[in-house]
């Protein structure tokens, strides 16, 4: 199944899509005592955060405020920032149904030299073209 990955640089924390050729996607997110599951409805190519990632990449040295990114349904929300000194922060929240029946939040730090990378593996995630289930 591709996915798409996002790791703590400190190994404390990680976002993981999964797609599975349907039009909800299987994520977990994880965090010091926290394992969250659920499915959140989405579809390639539209789910939107490979652009969030290529702008975040190509302003590598930093942005101004927050640049955010939801799911159609708000389950799976990202909110990254950077604060101009190489820090790049990516707050993961995740909720089932609206209103929340329950939500996890993680945040992620990475460093401004992987965002090429997770700019790349969100457009190949998002690929219209790519095959389903390979």
């Amino acid at each position: 199944m591709p996915g798409f990955d996002i790791r703590d640089r400190d190994g404390k924390g990680s976002l993981s899509i999964a797609f599975d050729g349907t039009d909800e996607w299987p994520v977990v997110l994880s965090g010091p005592g926290l394992t969250a599951r659920h499915r959140v409805y989405a579809y390639r190519p539209h789910g939107g955060f490979d652009r969030m990632f290529k702008e975040m990449a190509a302003a590598w040295r930093g942005w101004e405020g927050e640049k955010v990114w939801r799911s159609l349904e708000g389950e799976l929300r990202l909110v990254c920032t950077h604060d101009g000194l190489g820090r790049v922060t990516i707050v993961v929240g995740l909720q089932m149904d609206f209103p929340a029946e329950w939500s996890a939040e993680v945040t992620l730090l990475v460093e401004p030299w992987q965002l090429d990378a997770l700019a790349k593996a969100a457009a190949d995630f998002l690929d219209d073209d790519a095959p389903f289930g390979s």
